[in-house]
Order: structure tokens, then sequence, then C-alpha cells
């Protein structure tokens, strides 16, 4: 009997009990989607399929018997049997299924029971039937032929939004008028002179949709508003307007001059023209940058207990910056970031960019084993960032197992750990970055040497004239106390004069051990000449980058995370349920990869990079888990705009600059940030975005209103990291005696932005910490905000923010001499853009009679609050001193670190 692939030839010899037989394997065949028949009655079933095709014969079988356990709803021991790419690759064990080998395949070991006997597959329902089987065997025997064209076009899984193909929405089509919110009264009471006191003014208002939409943006936030029926709030006023726009664009105050000039510019266009200034700042990329930075984790130094300084660091951040400034297209920033050494003839600034790999931990304490493990550390770490970062997804929770939720199984996260496991650290290179830094390390290594001489002076010192002398007493004190250990208790016992050399020598360093005194100095004083991270550092000639091993290294599988228990051997791929990665070679490598996630096909980097970008703007992403679009990620507010605007990014060629330029020129983000009591009852989140957010700035613009508002502020863009003054309170304190702290700046050089302060892991700067830095350790989507006690006494005492408050007051004081009132108005226009009002004016007044009756008689206090400042001649001491204390007032308003 011959059995061709779609009819059945008999045999005319077949008695008629065969024939029975035929018919029952025809019907039993039927059932399974096979042909099969016997050749003679009693005869074992026998191969007889000549072909086996994958739509007709497997997938019946893969899909009633498999795809509960191995499909997209779950992949156990990381196997899915749905995806083509999947089901090649095999799971967490190996490859369940090698072409032309059906004996060694473990899909059919498992099917089987060869592999155990006590776990056939599958494990729920009805076992497969020889027949089935047979048809496995036969369909991996000739080659496990599996077509593309069977592959779902949406492999995510779930259905889940952001694995699906990226589908340019229609700008929604909204006719005739809206009942807009009315407008807001300004804020009365002497309650504060802040915003908290604002209330809406009695009367509606209607308004023209086709007036209020300035671009799709607000047609699609209108039409959601509608299906709440809430309405949007009006536009902020221009002071407003100008402030949020220059402390989200620059990170910094507009000048009272810009405000006034924006105010009375009435031009339809003197807002983009305003927009487009900002863009243009050099100022842009340093507030921007930072954005990134807390994406890449970037810091100064090492981490782990070590924590030794990367002096080198600081290339990458300010390549990060230049790009935002030039607005390098996202999909070039992303490949150059990820791949750039790869590139052919690559660039010193191609290899810099891979600096992103670099901001990894660092442990070069240990040897052989805990060189591996950490290695293997930071394999995983730049893998789980980039995965943060450009993907918003959690990768990392496939380390150990396959995912719980999302469609990323435990050997498809080793195989993406493969693209990564080549890389060797090396340094390139690279110019000084100018004379001027060179003189100040030469400045600070010449204060650090003498302030080394003088405590090891002291030390000194204290072990030859104070210390003998203790000790005597000491021993007099102590020479009956039986917590003393005994051999030294004996030692005592003896005579002084009849000691021997030995027994002294003891007694020395024993009491050495117990003198709280010596304790303090030696733990400021160097041992030998290992003078820690306290020394200045000379100006970086390199840059940290990354290379391809001239030895490749094998990937494993690393059963339950562990690199010394490896599994099968792994090849780079991505994920089954994301776009198929197209290879230049026979293997993928990392710029394979990087062109993979930056391509216009990615269902995900796009819609992430824009909602990261909507967050910088609005503290709160359409999607409000920036680093987790997965399933158990929160689903977007809106997400036919994010798509649209995702869509849009790619259409505008990556451009970071025209997306925001599209946002902020929209009327939802011009909207003002009172919360309605509607709109707060129904939406106390305001994610139908029925206003605008308000939100506290972060902490390093925090720092940089205060130096730019006073004057103090140096503008200088890029260089090397420095080092602010830290409070007295930290330097003294015994439990961090022994920390590492970056030497102090030079004064000129500490009053630039807070971006380039030093970023020290195992010590973040205290002044940041209390306004919720982000963490260095780990990729940071978005910053908590507090809101705690401590951080107003750090506005009023925190070294840079008295610093500041010296200088604003001297400011005001010398720019505004038509008496106090004016002087009041100067101070506002400054600090918060806008003049003060009537009972504000009276309040500040107060405080100003209520300053001067303090310092007055009292000149430590005066000389305390004007510091090194030079009084105007035309003003008096104490008033300059009251000026101060006003001007610390300001600084701690609520409204001076908030975005309206």
């Amino acid at each position: 009997m011959i059995i061709q692939e779609s009819s059945l030839s008999i045999s005319t010899n077949c008695s008629m009990k065969s024939s029975r037989n035929i018919v029952v394997g025809v019907l039993m065949l039927c059932a399974t989607g096979a042909w099969f028949c016997c050749m003679t009655a009693g005869a074992e079933a026998a191969p007889a399929v000549t072909r086996a095709e994958f739509k007709r014969d497997i997938e019946p079988i893969f899909s009633a018997k498999c795809h509960s356990c191995h499909g997209p709803k779950e992949s156990r021991n990381g196997l899915r049997l749905d995806l083509r790419r999947s089901a090649l690759g095999g799971g967490d064990s190996g490859p369940a299924i090698i072409p032309g080998n059906s004996a060694g395949s473990l899909l059919i070991r498992y099917v089987t029971g060869e592999n155990d006997e006590k776990i056939i597959m599958p494990q729920k329902g009805e076992r497969l039937s020889q027949p089935q089987i047979q048809l496995l065997k036969t369909w991996i025997d000739q080659g496990a032929v599996w077509p593309q064209e069977a592959e779902p076009e949406s492999p995510a899984g779930i259905d889940h939004w952001a694995f699906k193909t990226l589908k340019r929405p229609e700008v929604p089509v909204i006719r005739g008028t809206i009942s807009r919110r009315p407008a807001i009264s300004k804020p009365v009471g002497g309650k504060s002179p802040s915003r908290a006191a604002a209330r809406p003014a009695t009367g509606a208002a209607a308004l023209e949709i086709d007036s209020w939409i300035q671009n799709p943006i607000d047609a699609f936030v209108l039409k959601r508003l509608e299906q709440e029926q809430l309405a949007p709030s009006p536009e902020a006023d221009r002071a407003t307007l100008i402030r949020r726009l220059s402390l989200d664009l620059l990170g910094l105050p507009p000048s009272p001059e810009e405000v006034d000039q924006f105010i009375k510019d009435r031009d339809p266009a003197a807002y983009e023209r305003v927009v487009n200034r900002l863009l243009a700042s050099p100022h842009f990329g340093e507030r921007w940058a930072r954005h990134w930075l807390d994406l890449a984790r970037y810091a100064d130094s090492d981490g782990y207990e070590d924590d030794k300084f990367r002096p080198d660091a600081w290339r990458y951040r300010d390549w990060v910056i230049a790009a935002m400034n030039r607005d390098m297209p996202f999909d070039q920033f992303t490949i150059w970031q990820i791949a750039g050494d790869l590139l052919p003839d690559a660039t010193d600034e191609q290899k810099v960019a891979t600096g992103f790999h670099r901001m990894t931990l660092s442990n070069n304490a240990g040897a052989g084993g805990i060189q591996e493990e950490y290695r293997v550390k930071t394999v995983k770490d730049r893998l789980n960032t980039l995965g943060n970062a450009w993907l918003g997804m959690t990768i990392g929770c496939a380390e150990c197992h396959s995912h719980k939720y999302d469609p990323i199984s435990h050997r498809e996260y080793y195989q993406l750990y493969a693209f990564f496991n080549n890389l060797e650290e090396v340094t390139i290179p690279m110019p000084k970055p100018g004379e001027r830094y060179q003189r100040e390390f030469e400045e600070a290594t010449r204060a650090f040497e003498e302030n080394l001489k003088n405590v090891r002076q002291a030390l000194a010192d204290y072990e030859k004239d104070v210390q003998p002398l203790r000790q005597r007493e000491w021993e007099a004190r102590f020479l009956s106390d039986e917590s003393i250990p005994a051999s030294i208790h004996a030692m005592l016992a003896v005579p002084s004069e009849r000691r021997e050399d030995k027994q002294r020598e003891e007694l020395r360093k024993y009491f050495r051990s117990i003198d709280t005194e010596y304790a303090a100095l030696k733990a400021v004083v160097p041992v030998g000449d290992e003078v820690g991270n306290n020394k200045p550092l000379s100006p970086s000639e390199k840059a940290l980058v990354v290379a391809e091993s001239k030895a490749p290294r094998k990937a494993f599988l690393q059963r339950k995370g562990n690199f010394e228990k490896p599994g099968a051997e792994v090849q780079p791929a991505t994920p089954g349920f994301l776009p198929t990665l197209v290879s230049r070679n026979s293997q993928p490598d990392r710029l394979d990869l990087a062109r993979w996630i930056a391509g216009p096909r990615h269902p995900l980097t796009s819609r992430v990079a824009v909602n990261q970008i909507w967050q910088a703007l609005f503290g709160r992403g359409l999607v409000a888990t920036p680093d987790n679009l997965g399933v158990k990620g929160e689903k977007p507010a809106h997400p036919e705009l994010l798509d649209w605007l995702a869509s849009e990014f790619i259409a505008q060629g990556w451009s970071r600059k025209e997306l925001i330029r599209l946002i902020v020129s929209s009327a939802t983000y011009r909207q003002g940030s009172f919360a309605h009591p509607e709109a707060r009852e129904k939406d106390p989140n305001n994610i139908f975005l029925a206003r605008q957010n308000r939100l506290r700035v972060e902490a390093e613009c925090i720092r940089d209103l205060a130096l730019a508002a006073s004057g103090l502020l140096n503008p200088e863009v890029g260089g090397p990291s420095f080092q602010p003054p830290l409070p007295s309170a930290f330097t003294s304190a015994k439990e961090i005696k022994n920390e590492r702290f970056m030497e102090q700046s030079p004064v000129s050089h500490r009053h630039r932005r807070g971006v380039y302060i030093n970023v020290q892991r195992t010590f973040l700067f205290p002044m940041l910490k209390t306004f919720d830095v982000a963490d260095a350790n780990v990729c940071t989507a978005r910053r908590e905000r507090s809101n705690t006690p401590l951080q107003a006494l750090t506005l009023l005492n925190d070294p840079v923010f008295y610093e500041a408050a010296q200088a604003l007051g001297n400011r005001v004081l010398s720019e505004s001499e038509r008496g106090m009132r004016a002087g009041i108005e100067r101070l506002y226009k400054l600090c918060l853009g806008r003049a003060p009002r009537p009972e504000e004016v009276t309040t500040m007044e107060k405080l100003f009679v209520r300053q001067a009756a303090l310092c007055r008689n009292n000149t430590r206090l005066i000389q305390d609050l004007i510091g090194n400042h030079t009084v105007p001649a035309s003003a008096d001491r104490v008033a300059a001193a009251a000026w101060v204390g006003l001007a610390r007032a300001v600084l701690n308003f609520d409204e001076f670190v908030s975005r309206e």
C-alpha cells in the first residue's frame, strides 16, 4: 500500500479483514488530521507519509496538545511552540527540535517518555497517539520545515497593545463648542504667597473647538475629555507659560526682562519664538541629558565597597549633552550607544557613545571566580538597562526563570545576554579638556598636599607629646579594671621602670587601639602613600568605551540565574514575540541588535521614547510605568495619542526637538494647572489631562534655580565633574569619616550646573539626595517626588542655598535703589518670574522690619548674613543683612521650587 499526500491507494489483494482495518485506520487518522492505514491484518502501524506539511499535519497537533502549556499564555520551561523562532530555538533545557534528527530532539523524547518515564508530555489531557508521534518524527527528520507565512501577524501572544505593530491612528475630527472651565482668579488671603489660595472665578466660558485646538494632540485629548464629561482648563497666564517653558526646556528660570518682554509681546507668534529660542540654547542639552543619564545610571565612581572614582566618566556625559543640543536623531542616538564601536570605520565620537555600557558598577577587588561573577553581573546589568531604557520592559525578570507575565523565556533572556557577552572594557585617548582645568587641578593639588602635610604633622605631634601622657593617666586609672585582657593586665602590674621593651610596645599598641582621639586623627590620615579618593585627579586624557573581545566567549543559559550552573549553549537572538532581527552575517551581533531596536518596525522603541518625553513635560507619562509597558504595566491613558505621537516621532526623522516643539505648542500643554473641584473628584491624578500638572522640579534643577536667581551660576557647558562643599555635619560625623570624598572644587568651578556634580554611588551628594535624586546604581525611568521637613531645612541651611541667599540679597539691594517695595518686586521677579501681589508686599515688609530688628546691634549676625559681599555705599549693613533674610525666605517658597 502506498499513501500519497492527499489520496489513498489500496491494493486489490487486500482481504476483507484488511479492508475493515483500513476503514478503522482511515477513521482514526481523520480525527488526527493525518492519513495512515495498516498493511495487513494484525500488523503494526508503520509510517507511510512521504511528506509531512507543517500547516496541515503539525500545527493542529501543537495547537490541540501543546499550546496550553507552551503557547502565548504560558511558556513552561521557556518553550513556546506557537512561534517558529521560539520553537526552533528551544527552551531552558536546550533545543526541543533538531531538524533532521527526531531521535535527538527533546520534543520527541518527552512525548514518548524516553527522556523520563514519569514525565510524558502533555502532562494534562490525553497523550499523543502513535500516529501523531510518527507525524512529528517524520516532520523533524524531513528538516522541520516551518514556513514563515505560518507565523502569526501579531505574535505577541496575549494580544498586548504594546507588542502590536505600530499603526498611525486617524486624528479625531471634533466640531462645535466646549464648555471650558472658568479662568482662575489671582490668589487672595495672607496665608501664603504661593498659588495654594487660588480659586476659580465665577462664570462659565464657551469656546469654539477650532480655536482651542492648536495641533492634533489637542484633538485626541479633547475626544477623551468629552468621553469623561470633562472640560479643558484655560490657558495659563503668560508669566506662568514662559517660566514653565524655561524650566521644562532649560531647567533655568527666565530673567525678569525675558518675562516682561513676553508679557508685552502680543504677536501670535511670540510663544513660538520663545520655544525656538529655548530649543536652540546650549543649556537645553544639559537639561535633557539629565533625563537620559538617569536611564543610563550615570556615575563618577565604580560603586560597591571600594567605590573608586572614574575620572573619565564625564566624557560620556558630555557626549549625551552634545547629542541633545544638536538634536541627534533618536535612532542614531540609539545605535551609537549600543554599538558605535562596530560601525564601519568607527570614529572616536561613536566609540565614546558606547560609554553607555561603561556606566555599570565595577568591582576589581577580586580575582578568579570572583572576577567572573562580577563580569556576569555587568553583562546582565547592560542587558537589563537596555530593556528598561529602550524597550520599556522588565527583561531582568527572566534572568532566573521565564518571565511570569511577559512572553520572554529564560532561554530568550540568555540569547539577548549573548549579544553583550563578548564586550571588553577599554579606553581610548582623548584631548585634555582645557588649560583652565589644568590650572584648577594644580591649585587643588597644592591645597590637598598642604592639608595632607598638616594632618600628618598633627598625628605625629599627638603621638609624640599627647599620647604618652594620656597613656600614663590610663595606666593609673585602669590598673584594677578586670575588663582588660589578662595579658595586658599582667603587664600593667609590672612597674613601668621594670618593664621590658616588648611589654612597653604591646601596651602602647593596646592603648592606641582604644584611644578615641587617636582614632579620629588616624581616620583622616592616609596610610603610607595611599591617599584614597580625596586626592585631586589630573584632567582626563581618555574615555571609557567598549570593544568586542578578540577571543569570543560562548554563552550558556544559566540555571536559576547562577553562572556556575550553565545549561544549554545559546546563540545571539531576539525574543520571538518581537519582529524578526535581520543579520548582516551568519550570526547577529550588537550592531544588528542596535539597528533592530532603532528600526521603524519595532513596536516598542518609539512608544517608549515618546512616553519618556511626555513624562518630562507633564510629570506623568501617557503610560504611568515608563519602564514597564508589558502586561503588568499601566495601560496608556490615551492609547491613540501615544501611537500617533510614536508614528509622528518616526515621521519627523526621530527628532527629539521637533517632538518637544509639537507637545509644548499644544493647548493641552499650555493649560493652567489649577485643579477644579469637578475634575479633582473625577480625575484626581489628571490622567485625562483636563489641566497641566504642577510639579516640584528635580534636585539638580532646584540648586540651579537658586544659583541663577542669585547671579552666581557659572553657565559653562561641559567639562569634568566637580565637588560642591559638603555640610560640616557630614565631614565631622564619625560614621562617615572613612568615606572617600572628592576634594572640594575651587569656588569658580563649584557654581556650575547640577548635571556636572560628582556622582559618587555609595554617597550621593546630600542636598541632591534630600530632593530625590536618581539612584546611580540602577536605571531610573522615573524619579520619586517626596515632601519632607528636611527639604525646607536644606533650602535654609545647605551651604549652596545659604551662599545663594547672601548673593541674592546683595543683588536685590544693588539693583533696586527706589526703596523697599521696589526691592521686593525685584526679588519676586528674579525668583518667581512674577510681580508680588499687594498682600505679599505687606507680608514681606513686615518680615523685613523683623529681620532688621534682629540684626540691629548684633555685629556678628550681620557679618554671618552678609558674608564676603560688598555692601553698596548707599546702603547700611543692617538693611543688607535684612535683605539676605528675605532672600532666604523666598528661596524656601514652595512656588520657587515648583513648576506651575
